[in-house]
């Protein structure tokens, strides 16, 4: 029995992972970002879910790997691959677990926690949205958001946790953190039922601000010494970025201030090329106004027989007042 695949403008997605994902959103598109994947990805090393999808103007979504794509991927990793892992919260009170994906972002420094993002501190209303939609302003150290100042949203976005100390010698850094009125909700099935939620420490609720992605970087020790006449290549090594939330760089939610940066920086930051980090230039929109014939013709009344026939009453009024 073949897997479904999901549309990638579905939210209730179990997970979205994608390995140096392709720059071939409509976003990324528009901005001429000039990225090449590596050879590695074009081999058998990587399962085929998870090397870039050339051509596809969407995201591309995937169903949960098994253990064996898992090890692939792992393998992949070790020499020197990049991986972008996207892992939105459960959408339904009886989802299951992605055992191999929490399992695997535990094993570069971060938990994936079964918790929610909800922010109470009223930002979300700038841009329309609720509790359910954590909003960044400030950000932690990091290149990827260096000299970063917009907002960014996320969308029901799963809380994630830096290991202390690391494993195995991987320890991340926090890239985005949700603000300091938020909190990761631990009863999620209570949320996603009744809508109604508060902090509460005592059912393993984690009061903010919480960590939304994170990234980690790795070196083989026993990597062969550079070429001295490839002197200003990038230095071989592994990256890493996790997101607690896939739908930020979605088409109806990409144009929100920040979130198009962030998702291009990602991608220039994993793909080793530091120099497309930056903040860009924001195009002018759309803003023509679709009339009906309806609504013409009113304003073509309005135009040449209401407001000139105020102007002239007005005047007939004054000068009776004056006789």
């Amino acid at each position: 029995m073949s897997r479904p695949a999901y549309s990638a403008r579905t939210i209730a997605l179990p997970a979205r992972i994608v390995a140096l994902l392709a720059l071939t959103s409509a976003a990324c598109a528009s901005s001429g970002t000039p990225w090449k994947p590596p050879a590695t990805l074009d081999t058998g090393d990587v399962p085929a879910k998870v090397r870039p999808g050339f051509g596809n103007p969407e995201l591309h979504t995937w169903w949960p790997l098994t253990a064996p794509e898992i090890d692939a991927l792992k393998k992949y990793l070790e020499s020197n691959g990049k991986l972008l892992l996207m892992l939105d919260p459960p959408s339904k009170p009886d989802s299951p677990p992605l055992t191999n994906l929490i399992a695997l972002s535990h094993d570069w420094g971060v938990d994936a926690t079964n918790t929610l993002v909800v922010d109470a501190s009223g930002m979300g209303r700038m841009i329309g949205a609720d509790a359910s939609v954590p909003i960044a302003a400030n950000y932690p150290s990091h290149p990827i958001t260096e000299r970063f100042t917009v907002l960014t949203a996320f969308p029901l976005t799963r809380g994630l946790s830096i290991v202390q100390g690391g494993v195995n010698g991987h320890t991340a850094s926090p890239v985005v953190e949700s603000s300091p009125q938020s909190w990761a909700e631990a009863d999620i099935k209570s949320l996603l039922v009744s809508g109604e939620v508060s902090l509460d420490e005592s059912k393993g609720d984690k009061p903010g601000p919480v960590t939304i992605a994170a990234a980690v970087t790795a070196s083989k020790p026993d990597a062969t010494p550079p070429d001295p006449k490839a002197a200003n290549d990038p230095k071989p090594e592994t990256r890493v970025v996790i997101f607690g939330d896939s739908d930020f760089a979605s088409n109806g939610v990409l144009g929100i201030q920040g979130n198009k940066d962030l998702f291009m920086n990602t991608i220039g930051w994993l793909s080793q090329q530091e120099n497309l980090i930056s903040i860009r230039t924001k195009e002018a929109s759309d803003r023509r106004l679709t009339l009906t014939a309806t609504q013409q013709n009113n304003i073509t009344w309005m135009a040449l027989l209401i407001v000139p026939g105020l102007v002239f009453g007005s005047g007939v009024y004054s000068w009776m007042r004056r006789r």
